[in-house]
């Protein structure tokens, strides 16, 4: 896959996570909790290549994507309320 592409999925699969991370800054917030320090807690998730992205190492870029978009469409936003619970 030519690098222009990686780099095209790459930046919309974060600009998704991206988006759901703001769903989730908003219901801590609306309960009072730090939105700052859950936005830093979040990205660092996010950037560490650790246990949580283990799943994902062995997937191409594309199949990332995929399962991010596919979840999105699905009603990432329908789950807000699992947010607020402390899910």
């Amino acid at each position: 896959m030519p690098r222009d592409d990686k780099v095209a999925i790459l930046k919309e699969s974060l600009a998704a996570i991206g988006r759901r991370i703001e769903i989730v800054l908003d219901a801590k917030q609306a309960a009072g909790e730090d939105r700052d320090r859950w936005r830093r807690h979040l990205w660092t998730c996010v950037n560490d290549p650790g246990p949580v992205w283990a799943p994902f190492f062995d997937m191409v870029l594309s199949q990332i994507r995929h399962v991010i978009l596919a979840q999105e469409s699905q009603g990432w936003e329908t789950r807000r309320d699992s947010c607020q619970d402390g899910d």
